[in-house]
């Protein structure tokens, strides 16, 4: 246990500081922000969902580490985290389950995989929390300047619907999730939709023109 608190104590300016330095300029929401806020969330979902202090440990370092893997490219980033993560971990005596649980953890922020059992589905959320938040649209312009810088989003009714793809197949797994963050989430996708339909209509109007 105080190991882990060490690792964390003294990985934690180390990994924000490399953030700082290596992460490519055009990342505007996947940056240093981001990993505070997850960081955050994580805590906080945790202390609810009553995880031990051990456990609360094992959280705040896979939040810590989750996108750390952008420093070298947005490709496979979680399983780059995985590997910076090992990699300090190997000068500090946590223990191989320890580890795992980390690493298992930091995967679970991948969109793709179910979170498997309580740590993974907090994290999950706390990765996520902004969707069902009053800043969600801060947010939706910085993600959506993310893509479009890389080219992965050619306009905003391009992205408008893309987003609603994402929000429909989102789910919060966490009780204290689901009853924080339900409702916002759901005018959240109200106002996705009405910004889609005016993007949309603007659209057939430059056509028409």
């Amino acid at each position: 246990m105080e190991e882990l608190r060490r690792f964390f104590d003294l990985q934690l300016p180390k990994v924000l500081q490399t953030m700082r330095e290596e992460l490519d300029v055009h990342l505007f929401f996947h940056d240093i922000r981001h990993t505070l806020d997850v960081l955050e969330q994580a805590v906080a979902i945790g202390a609810r969902e009553e995880v031990t202090a051990e456990e609360l440990c094992l959280l705040k370092i896979a939040a810590l580490y989750h996108d750390y893997g952008y420093i070298r490219g947005r490709k496979e980033h979680e399983e780059n985290s995985v590997c910076l993560f090992l990699r300090d971990a190997s000068d500090y005596h946590l223990t191989s389950e320890q580890k795992q649980r980390i690493v298992s953890c930091i995967r679970a922020t991948n969109f793709f995989r179910k979170p498997e059992g309580l740590l993974e589905k907090i994290i999950a959320d706390a990765n996520l929390d902004y969707l069902g938040r009053e800043d969600f649209m801060q947010h939706d312009q910085t993600i959506y300047l993310e893509y479009l810088s890389d080219g992965d989003v050619l306009c905003r009714k391009d992205w408008y619907e893309r987003l609603i793809k994402f929000l429909n197949s989102h789910q919060f797994y966490t009780a204290t999730s689901i009853i924080r963050r339900s409702d916002k989430k759901t005018e959240n996708m109200a106002y996705v939709k009405s910004m889609l339909k005016k993007y949309s209509l603007e659209a057939k109007s430059d056509k028409a023109a």
